[in-house]
């Protein structure tokens, strides 16, 4: 009823082929019913090099069709959609995972969600819509290490930039759920991330005591009954698509 095959394009891109056979799909009673779904759709990835669908010229008649470079779109192929009088709401339900990194293991791709080292390493590096900056300037092993981290914790991202904003608020997003924080060596000069866990020796750590104090500072102790705290976390589920709020308290 569904296959999906990738197509090397002559441009040396690729692009997914789409064939769906589901006639009945939204019903068929009462009699003819709503029908359903049946054609092919030819599905680009938005490449630089991708070429124009020879189908789409033939209809609009250009040759050849407009390659849209750069533009993730789907060519319908004599699709059939259905018997009602009103076309279904179509959607389609995409993700995309950066992988430049050079993780070994797939752990670029984390349980679906995206690895969020190789988000703000392509969100920095990236020359089109990101902030293009040179890969020389980065400890590629500080990310791999984070990466790998992430990975073994499980903690893949969804997110979606679909509209203007600025760099540094994407970044400090993504750090502030990773723990994690971004700097640059100043010996190196050299873009690292590393994320606050206990991985370090406790003995070789900086101890600061009371010798160490210029002037006494200016001190009040709470009551355990002024603590109240609640947190409460709005995310989308991915098989419902509604939005859910978890919550936790004390």
């Amino acid at each position: 009823p569904f296959t999906s095959t990738v197509v090397n394009g002559p441009g040396g891109e690729d692009y997914l082929k789409i064939t769906i056979d589901q006639p009945k799909l939204f019903g068929v009673s009462p009699e003819p019913g709503d029908g359903g779904l049946k054609g092919t759709i030819f599905f680009y990835r938005g490449q630089q090099s991708q070429q124009g669908n020879s189908y789409l010229a033939s209809k609009l008649g250009l040759s050849p069709a407009p390659a849209y470079r750069g533009l993730c779109h789907a060519v319908a192929q004599s699709f059939y959609v259905g018997n009602s009088q009103f076309m279904k709401k179509l959607a389609f339900v995409l993700r995309r995972l950066p992988r430049n990194l050079g993780l070994t293991g797939n752990n670029h791709d984390i349980g679906g969600d995206a690895n969020p080292a190789e988000i703000i390493y392509e969100v920095m590096t990236n020359p089109i819509w990101g902030l293009g900056i040179p890969s020389t300037r980065f400890n590629l092993a500080s990310f791999q290490s984070a990466g790998n981290t992430l990975a073994t914790e499980g903690m893949g991202m969804s997110l979606q930039l679909d509209s203007e904003a600025a760099a540094d608020q994407v970044l400090d997003d993504v750090l502030r759920h990773i723990d994690g924080v971004l700097y640059t060596d100043p010996a190196t000069g050299l873009w690292n991330l590393a994320l606050a866990r206990a991985d370090y020796s406790i003995p070789s750590l900086l101890e600061l005591n009371e010798n160490d104090i210029l002037e006494a500072p200016e001190f009040s102790r709470g009551s355990w009954e002024e603590t109240l705290n609640e947190i409460k976390v709005e995310y989308l589920d991915r098989a419902t698509f509604d939005t859910r709020i978890v919550q936790a308290q004390e």
